[in-house]
């Protein structure tokens, strides 16, 4: 029952428009509510999830793939790639 109203809820805030990270942090707040977790307790677990040191992989992946659009830096990070 609450893996249907989790995906409900995801589906019914993504038909509104919401992106997708809001929709499924959302989507949790209301599964959580429903079966009476209390917010302390998935406020620490989303905490707990986010110091986690391989995240910081995710930004660094995405800034690499942008600056390699920057024709000065991706011919260097190319030239250092190749001697590596």
């Amino acid at each position: 029952m609450e893996a249907i109203l989790l995906l409900a809820a995801f589906l019914a805030f993504m038909f509104l428009g919401m992106p997708v990270a809001y929709a499924m942090g959302l989507a949790t707040l209301v599964t959580a509510l429903w079966i009476d977790i209390p917010l302390e307790a998935v406020m620490q677990q989303i905490s707990n999830g986010m110091a986690q040191f391989a995240l910081l992989t995710i930004p660094f992946f995405v800034l690499g793939g942008a600056s390699s659009t920057w024709r000065r830096s991706s011919s260097a990070s190319s030239a250092a790639a190749s001697r590596w």
